[in-house]
């Protein structure tokens, strides 16, 4: 879902992405909940690929990693319009199909550590996150949800 994520948000201010993403309309149109969904994806690539630059596999005591495990049936279409159902009848994996690569991931060591997983593979990511936009896109979210996090609890993201 992230390699789709339009990511508007990233053309706020400095400090304003994850305000912007708080807004209900953006340059006049209605948001809507499937891009939010998408640039929440993208957002969880940026935050642990940012994460997993700063603490390597050799200072954490655990694998940390990006896993995708693809379209699958689930209770997101619950609400979805019929074509949509119709959609997922045709295409989604099933849940024990999709968690393989969860699985999988949970079995890897620290060569997967920072790493994108898909279908049970070591995968690259969108070719934005790689960007040199993305990787200053990337920076600017790690500041700002760090900053979120601090203000939470002082010292929280030292720990």
């Amino acid at each position: 879902m992230h390699w789709w994520a339009s990511f508007d948000e990233r053309k706020a201010p400095e400090g304003g992405i994850f305000e912007r993403l708080s807004e209900k309309v953006v340059n006049g149109k209605e948001v809507s909940l499937s891009s939010r969904y998408q640039v929440s994806k993208l957002l969880e690539v940026l935050f642990v690929r940012a994460f997993c630059e700063r603490y390597s596999a050799d200072q954490i005591p655990v694998t940390v990693n990006l896993v995708n495990p693809g379209y699958c049936h689930s209770e997101f279409q619950r609400e979805q319009p019929a074509v949509m159902k119709v959609f997922a009848f045709l295409f989604a994996r099933t849940t024990e199909v999709g968690s393989r690569t969860l699985v999988h991931a949970g079995l890897q060591g620290v060569e997967t550590h920072g790493k994108y997983l898909s279908d049970s593979q070591i995968t690259e990511p969108s070719p934005y996150v790689r960007s040199a936009e993305g990787k200053r896109d990337q920076e600017r979210v790690w500041k700002e949800l760090v900053g979120k996090l601090e203000g939470i609890k002082k010292g929280l993201t030292k720990v």
